[in-house]
């Protein structure tokens, strides 16, 4: 219930908005990310540039095309019937920039290494790719659903790494 907060949202769910009304045929990314700017400039803040929207595929989440939150003329993809697309608007009354540290909350699989693994490490991943397609997921999902490992021997043989 915090004032300043919900201005980041309303304008995320304003720029979210204006992009979804967009996303057809024809249209430019950059034309997206021009209207989601505008929306998150408007009440005063500043779309997150590094971030934002990408094409699906099935089990690819970030397949494809990225979509801006801004104005960028590098994406000048048209977007094709049967195309589709997540769109992220990120509001930020900082810099506008992420920058990538050494703490991860999304993870991945780095490789599908079954052969020679300890039958815990080996459990561990199948009811990961169970529960996750191969898609990235994050520590909560693990802790969830109590499948955490015993030991830090997944994690060494880089089965899974951090999602970038």
């Amino acid at each position: 219930n915090d004032p300043e907060l919900q201005n980041y949202i309303d304008a995320a769910k304003e720029a979210l908005d204006a992009a979804i009304k967009l996303f057809k045929p024809g249209t430019k990314l950059y034309e997206i990310g021009e209207a989601i700017a505008e929306k998150i400039i408007n009440r005063r803040l500043r779309p997150i540039t590094n971030l934002g929207g990408h094409e699906l595929k099935r089990y690819n989440l970030h397949a494809g095309p990225f979509v801006p939150n801004f104005k960028d003329l590098n994406h000048k993809k048209v977007i094709q019937p049967g195309e589709v697309y997540a769109c992220e608007p990120f509001t930020t009354s900082g810099a506008g920039i992420v920058v990538n540290g050494k703490i991860s909350y999304i993870y991945r699989f780095a490789k599908r290494v079954k052969k020679n693994l300890p039958y815990e490490e080996l459990n561990y991943m199948k009811k990961i790719e169970k529960l996750t397609n191969y898609l990235p997921f994050s520590p909560r999902i693990i802790e969830k659903h109590d499948i955490i490992p015993k030991n830090k021997t997944v994690r060494q043989r880089n089965i899974s790494e951090k999602h970038k």
